[in-house]
């Protein structure tokens, strides 16, 4: 009989670590989702801030070449 309980306890908190393995394994998962997103959202975020300053300084030139020729 206390072999049979022993048995039980024993599958038991096999089971339990089983679950808590599981269930770390899925947090892990879902912060690594989280990082990922957070990374394209940065990626995205200097893309578009790039290619703002990229239009910025174009127009910055042009109006720069204008009051040039307009010295001239």
């Amino acid at each position: 009989m206390r072999r049979s309980l022993k048995k039980e306890n024993e599958k038991e908190e096999e089971e339990e670590e089983e679950e808590e393995e599981e269930e770390e394994e899925e947090e892990e998962g879902e912060e690594e989702e989280e990082e990922e997103e957070e990374k394209e959202e940065i990626v995205i975020t200097y893309i578009f801030l790039k290619e703002h300053l990229l239009r910025t300084t174009e127009l910055l030139a042009n109006h720069l070449v204008e009051n040039l020729k307009e010295l001239e």
